[in-house]
């Protein structure tokens, strides 16, 4: 749609120098994938085709810092003391209130 990127696209005809003229930049495509078990597929051809890429969402958004540890904080205020909860928010530097 834009054109190629380099040579190989000409050359193995996959495209033929032109572009559309709706498609300014790679900046108007993305790529959404249900699952990230599709992803190494799909990184790989756009490697292999020199096409610049950037992976977001990698982790989901519960196990991102600050999100994990006030989920847990939660928990262990509902569970009333569970000692695995405890020795999580404590490997990580939590306090919480005791009592």
């Amino acid at each position: 749609m834009i054109g190629g990127l380099r040579f190989f696209s000409m050359d193995s005809q996959i495209a033929d120098g032109e572009g559309d003229q709706g498609t300014q930049s790679l900046a108007d495509f993305a790529i959404l994938c249900r699952t990230t078990a599709q992803m190494p597929a799909i990184e790989k051809a756009l490697h292999d085709h020199s096409i610049p890429f950037q992976r977001v969402g990698q982790e989901s958004f519960f196990r991102q810092e600050p999100v994990r540890t006030a989920i847990d904080v939660l928990r262990l205020a509902a569970s009333g003391g569970n000692p695995f909860l405890q020795e999580r928010l404590a490997s990580r530097g939590s306090r919480w209130p005791s009592g």
